[in-house]
């Protein structure tokens, strides 16, 4: 070989390995991400996947989140198809319970896929509370009216609370005392302002 010709191949294989590696990041830019451990990413690891994947397939996981995903696959459906009458406060109020507790069947069944148990249970409460909700307003119209009163006396228990605390209130401006002064004047059953 002649002298240069080593130094040649060498220089040129370092080109192809440059090369290659700029084609193979651009192609496959996950090729070499190192996997995120858990100890440092958490719940927001790759690690975690495997995890997801135990919950999804192994027993007793499995028949409770095929059963979680029959009741999802049940909900979009019931969602699609379902007409209501918009004038009909009650069933617009169903309607809505019904899609917030969908989402929070779905929001928990991620939580628990990812091990955060605690958090699902919170969820679940949720959905828990929507549902017994939706039971009690189907059952009862006046459920409804039960319910905006106990929003209004939070509102109103809320206002005289942070109107009484003179830390919070010298944090406010004059307008914002107006408004909260107004909503504890308000006459009982006409909308807060």
């Amino acid at each position: 070989m002649p002298t240069g010709a080593n130094e040649y191949i060498r220089a040129s294989i370092i080109r192809l390995r440059a090369y290659y590696a700029q084609v193979r990041n651009a192609l496959c830019p996950m090729w070499e991400k190192p996997m995120t451990p858990f100890e440092t990413h958490g719940f927001l690891s790759d690690e975690i996947e495997n995890f997801r994947a135990i919950v999804r397939t192994k027993s007793p996981f499995k028949e409770w989140f095929d059963f979680a995903q029959e009741l999802n696959i049940f909900g979009s459906v019931a969602i699609r198809a379902h007409t209501f009458d918009q004038n009909d406060t009650q069933q617009m109020t169903i309607s809505a319970l019904f899609i917030r507790s969908h989402q929070s069947l779905q929001a928990a069944m991620i939580l628990v896929e990812r091990g955060m148990i605690a958090e699902a249970r919170t969820i679940l409460r949720t959905l828990v509370e929507g549902t017994i909700a939706q039971i009690a307003l189907a059952a009862d119209p006046g459920v409804i009216d039960q319910l905006v009163a106990a929003h209004f006396k939070h509102q109103l228990t809320t206002c005289r609370e942070l109107l009484a605390d003179q830390k919070y209130r010298e944090q406010l401006s004059l307008e914002q005392i107006a408004r909260l002064e107004a909503t504890v004047s308000a006459p009982p059953g006409r909308p807060l302002p």
